[in-house]
């Protein structure tokens, strides 16, 4: 079918589309239907309303959609166009009402004007029949299973919540702390609340999250209305915990039981205390944990998928559809669509992408830099933004180059839609690895093999980048280095917090893997959209810094990011984007030394007082989120006399004099003992009399520098320390012995049969050495001797993500495949060991083997023939050999 979908940010994975992008469009592709987009709040904004809604009657008219499909926020539509597209075209409408728990009024001002309304309340649901609403239909949230999973994952975390922190979820979440329970939580918002700091973090992109999902021994469930903290409402998350495989442990809502047998499938709490009394019942019964999980998950995948809603769904409507209303299907037959051919064009390593706005002369540089490059294997794509220069002109007379490719558009750059520039070229090109570029910036000759050479030396790697020249229009080269002190001292730990000071991340040096881009939900809609990818991404992607200069970035008049022309959109939008950002990240995510403090609440004071600091002093000044980090600061030391006299400069700085000689007179009736405190305080009666000159004050750091927070910053920033932060324990034994000691009591464990065991105690070595593949495989091959095939291979899998080339681990994989009858894909496995491996006899001669059993003698007879000319005197072979000529022969 054509469904027409009105929402919001239709089709865009971001921002206000992410849920219905994924949850509520995906499944209905996968089911075969052709989707037009319509993003309401993006045409009302380019249009106005009235020639929104005119755009879509026209759509509606010229399109012929079989389904109007509304996902209702406000009063984005007309109740006349609504009736107009029920009662005189082919199209049926519906509308989705997903809040009925709380706002039924508002609905019931729409429903009526569309050919079906479906309702998630089933208490709304009576509420319209009862009104006389027949056209309302309850269904409800459903789960993607493409995008909610299991994966496999030891249980890091005893209980875990990822939402906001809505009313009722604060106080909930307390309660645990207070009593005892390892409760950790996600989401943006928690930060706010001072007691649950040491417990909060912030957004989590969706696969981290599904990891932590998985990680979880408990998931709460806190399902109900955000406006009044307790009346109860089904979500979305009630589906897609199980989905994950995730234990759920929720509130307790007599709806839930349509959907799920309770204490078998899902287990319900009452009150505070007998949420805690479940929570330490089932710690400790490991196994009817597991039990429900599983029946959970089986329930969800088997009838809680969005396509079965959308199958319930479309059968409802079928059944009651108007005849003058084009026929509705569930499912598109999309298996009588013949399969389209591979395509056989080469993929290049490398898309190299610069979109350009009248740049002519200098693409005459950048062009022959990129092509010329040492690193061949490429593609250069320049998107040219609606140019009215010579800029056609001058790529078409490098168009001799096949590599190179001109794509020109009608301009949108101008409207700062730089999101969209990108976007369009991701789906221009098909590179791994993808280079974006300014049209006036030049490559240096040996730039992508210099850094593809540090992916090749560090697999795991996402973003490489360097340090670069600074040219002027004329292509001289000016003093200075973008490289900073931080671009040579930043860890996994570090990064986002420095990026708040200064992004020393130039985007033209970047070097990344398409794939990190998609992981991180791609770049959005910000002037300064670069640093607001490096941001997001800081804490869930591997960045490494090449101390070389490996292009020439010019500076120049006309430049988006560096012309005096735009310094006040990049100073504002710069400020708006920090803004969101350190929303999403509490504390604990920008210093997670706190983690490894006893106390907890002298490390969170000293940790806000050093962001503070960075703010106050980044390259584009934050004095605002400065206050704000000193104000959290003062609410775990009250009399902190460093954010004290930080908080009062911040004031001075944004002209509020008042609150600033307040401060100011504080330190000077309790610190002014301390001589740089008197210093400032000299300085501040000063300014308070009226009296002008040169801003002399001092911004504090630490006093005490040799404190439990400092010590734990330079064990985070201590390169030999740093991976071995996690198992601190073990820290004067060392790392090695450690592992050593740990591989002789699983081995020893293993010789005894007590494989589960042994594979519990290698697990301990997780925290000290998370990306080591062997480590992996062995766990994987541990769980397959203890009969968890499932487990086996994940581990097994996550081995060969880490480490593509780990031998061990593709042949373990491969066994297990033949061990439990997957015999197609044990050979697929065996052919791309035989790929980088091509005289391993071993796997040569059980490929002949499997080849065999399936029947296929000739092939067999190739690998057996292999093995000979590597071991002439391999007996087994010779023998296989002759009884398969044998056979072949009496087939003749």
């Amino acid at each position: 079918m054509k469904i027409m979908f009105f929402f919001p940010e239709a089709g865009s994975p971001k921002g206000a589309g992410d849920y219905s992008h994924y949850n509520l469009r995906a499944p209905l592709i996968k089911l075969g239907h052709e989707i037009i987009d319509f993003d309401f709040w993006e045409e009302e904004k380019k249009l106005g309303k009235e020639m929104m809604l005119a755009k879509v009657k026209e759509i509606v008219e010229k399109e012929r959609p079989h389904i109007f499909y509304h996902g209702i926020v406000e009063e984005e539509f007309d109740v006349n166009l609504a009736d107009y597209i029920r009662d005189y075209t082919e199209t049926t409408s519906m509308i989705w009402f997903s809040d009925d728990d709380w706002r039924f009024e508002h609905s019931m001002r729409w429903a009526d004007h569309y050919s079906f309304a479906f309702t998630t309340c089933k208490e709304a649901f009576r509420e319209f029949h009862a009104r006389g609403y027949d056209n309302v239909i309850l269904s409800q949230w459903g789960c993607n299973t493409d995008l909610y999973h299991p994966i496999p994952s030891e249980k890091l975390y005893d209980v875990t919540f990822v939402g906001q922190p809505y009313k009722g979820r604060t106080e909930l979440i307390a309660f645990l702390k207070e009593h005892g329970v390892s409760v950790r939580v996600w989401g943006q918002g928690w930060e706010n609340f001072s007691q649950l700091r040491d417990i909060a973090h912030g957004y989590l992109p969706h696969q981290k999250m599904l990891e932590v999902f998985s990680a979880s021994k408990i998931v709460l469930g806190m399902a109900w209305c955000s406006f009044d903290g307790k009346t109860p409402q089904i979500k979305g998350r009630t589906f897609e915990y199980p989905a994950c495989k995730a234990f759920q442990l929720t509130n307790y809502d007599k709806r839930v039981l349509d959907y799920f047998t309770e204490k078998e499938e899902i287990v319900f709490y009452n009150d505070k205390k007998d949420l805690l009394d479940k929570i330490r019942y089932y710690l400790a019964h490991e196994d009817e944990r597991n039990f429900i999980t599983e029946a959970a998950y089986g329930r969800a995948v088997k009838d809680h998928t969005w396509e079965k809603r959308y199958e319930l769904m479309f059968k409802e409507m079928t059944a009651r559809s108007g005849k003058n209303k084009l026929p509705l299907v569930y499912k598109e037959n999309v298996a009588s669509i013949s399969k389209v051919a591979k395509n056989i064009d080469h993929t290049p390593k490398i898309s190299v992408i610069s979109y350009v706005y009248n740049y002519g002369n200098y693409l005459k540089e950048l062009i022959p830099s990129v092509l010329n490059q040492t690193f061949k294997d490429i593609e250069f794509l320049i998107l040219d933004d609606g140019s009215t220069d010579n800029t056609k002109e001058v790529v078409e007379s490098f168009c001799y180059d096949q590599r190179l490719k001109y794509v020109y558009q009608d301009n949108i750059g101008k409207d700062n839609r730089f999101n969209e520039l990108i976007e369009r070229g991701l789906q221009l090109t098909k590179g791994e690895f993808v280079n974006f570029v300014g049209g006036d910036d030049v490559f240096m000759p040996d730039k992508l093999e210099r850094q593809m050479k540090e992916f090749e030396k560090t697999p795991y790697l996402d973003i490489v980048f360097s340090d670069l020249f600074f040219i002027d229009d004329r292509g001289r080269v000016l003093p200075g280095d973008y490289k900073s002190q931080e671009s040579v001292s930043f860890n996994k730990g570090t990064l986002a917090r420095m990026l708040f000071k200064i992004n020393f991340i130039a985007h033209p040096t970047v070097l990344m893997k398409r794939a990190c881009i998609d992981a991180m939900g791609g770049f959005e809609r910000w002037w300064c959209a670069d640093l607001h990818f490096w941001l997001k991404s800081a804490p869930f992607l591997n960045f490494k810094f090449i101390d070389e200069k490996l292009i020439k970035y010019r500076i120049h008049d006309k430049g988006a990011s560096t012309s005096a022309v735009n310094a006040d959109i990049t100073f504002s939008e710069t400020n708006n984007m920090l803004q969101v950002m350190r929303s999403k990240y509490t504390i604990i995510d920008l210093y997670p030394e706190i983690n490894y403090c006893i106390n907890r609440a002298k490390a969170l004071y000293s940790a806000y007082v050093e962001l503070g600091n960075n703010m106050m002093l980044a390259k584009i000044p934050q004095v605002s989120l400065a206050v704000d980090e000193y104000r959290r600061a003062l609410e775990h030391e009250p009399k902190g006399v460093e954010a004290i006299n930080n908080i009062g400069l911040a004031f001075f700085l944004l002209g509020d004099r008042k609150k600033f000689i307040e401060f100011f007179q504080y330190l000077k009736d309790n610190a002014s003992h301390i001589e740089i405190i008197r210093a400032n305080i000299v300085f501040a009666e000063q300014m308070a009399s009226g009296k002008q000159g040169e801003v002399k004050f001092t911004l504090l750091n630490e006093l005490i520098e040799n404190n439990e927070f400092v010590r734990a910053k330079k064990m985070l920033n201590d390169e030999h320390l740093k991976t071995m932060m996690s198992n601190i324990q073990n820290l004067n034994n060392g790392k090695e012995s450690y592992r050593k000691s740990v591989y002789e009591e699983t081995e020893k464990l293993s010789g005894e049969g007590k494989y589960a065991e042994a594979a519990a105690k290698l697990e301990t070595l997780f925290d000290s050495f998370p990306d080591n593949s062997t480590l992996w495989n062995d766990l994987g091959v541990l769980y397959y001797y203890a009969d968890e095939t499932g487990c086996a291979v994940g581990y097994i899998e996550k081995a060969l993500q880490l480490d593509p080339g780990n031998l061990e681990a593709k042949k373990n994989l491969a066994n297990i495949y033949l061990e439990t009858g997957k015999c197609e894909m044990a050979i697929d496995m065996f052919y791309d060991i035989l790929k980088e491996h091509p005289d391993d006899a071993e796997v040569l001669s059980i490929t002949g083997d499997v080849l065999k059993e399936i029947g296929r003698e000739v092939d067999a007879v190739g690998f057996y023939e292999r093995v000979l000319k590597l071991e002439p005197h391999n007996v087994r072979a010779q023998e296989c050999l002759e009884r398969l000529n044998n056979v072949l022969s009496s087939y003749q």
